[in-house]
């Protein structure tokens, strides 16, 4: 969807002819993976714009949730025999709201028969769109850097990925630059891989026949903001198995526990 919006006032369009027209221009273009209208939303969830970008036998992945400016990468090892299970296995765990993609990934039939899965959330570039060298140069303009490397290690296809995310929100979001954090880098060693039909057996967010409230996630969510809830579901899908990481945890629990004048005033 476009919208238009009028850019100058009557008064200011008569002074360049009493026939002329209010000058409107497209101020913003809203596709399903860049919504920020809460109305639009489900608050417990995150609406993920992801691109999906492939250099030899790198997949780079790149998502961003406009409405939070929470924006993540990460690159997996892959062959062409796997390129299809691998890009599932990411995209099911990120359950994106729109997926972007270059025209070049048709070529590949097990990855067309994971893109037709997605087909009414697939968005297809030209692959020249996903130049590495151009993406590098736009994530250094956008956040204002000199090198990527105080982003961590990012791989060709992790550039790539982030590059053309960055360019399409710019191009749908016109007229306001939106806030976006800085990327973080999601590594193999962070967390527990769960392998799709796993996760979907142990029924962590949604029961066998799709209801979501027969899931694990439904009946121990106890949150009470929509953005405890998102952290709450991600820590959920992804356990995590740094021990350092794992202790802290359990402290936070500890301490909310054993003062619980504190929980209930955080809650309240």
């Amino acid at each position: 969807v476009a919208i238009a919006e009028q850019t100058e006032t009557p008064e200011e369009a008569k002074k360049r002819g009493r026939s002329a027209l209010v000058n409107r221009e497209v101020i913003r273009l809203v596709t399903s993976g860049t919504l920020t209208e809460d109305n639009l939303l489900e608050a417990r969830e995150n609406n993920y714009l992801v691109s999906v970008a492939k250099i030899e036998n790198e997949l780079g992945f790149a998502w961003i949730d406009l409405s939070t400016g929470d924006f993540f990468c990460r690159a997996v090892s892959s062959s062409k025999e796997n390129f299809g299970a691998d890009i599932y296995h990411v995209l099911s765990k990120i359950d994106p709201g729109e997926i972007i993609v270059s025209d070049e990934m048709f070529e590949n039939e097990d990855v067309l028969k994971v893109l037709n899965v997605y087909q009414d959330k697939r968005t297809v570039l030209p692959q020249a769109r996903f130049n590495v060298e151009n993406a590098k140069k736009r994530i250094e303009k956008f956040f204002n850097v000199s090198d990527l490397s105080v982003f961590g290690a990012l791989q060709s296809a992790e550039i790539s990925a982030a590059g053309i995310v960055l360019d399409y929100v710019e191009n749908t979001q016109i007229k306001e630059k939106p806030h976006i954090k800085n990327i973080v880098r999601i590594s193999d060693r962070q967390s527990m891989e769960i392998d799709v039909s796993t996760r979907r057996n142990l029924e962590l967010v949604c029961s066998l026949s799709g209801n979501k409230k027969a899931s694990l996630l439904n009946a121990i969510d106890l949150t009470v903001t929509g953005a405890g809830a998102r952290l709450f579901c991600n820590r959920l899908l992804n356990p995590s198995i740094d021990v350092e990481e794992i202790n802290l945890r359990l402290d936070a629990v500890d301490f909310f526990l054993n003062v619980p004048e504190i929980r209930a005033e955080l809650r309240a």
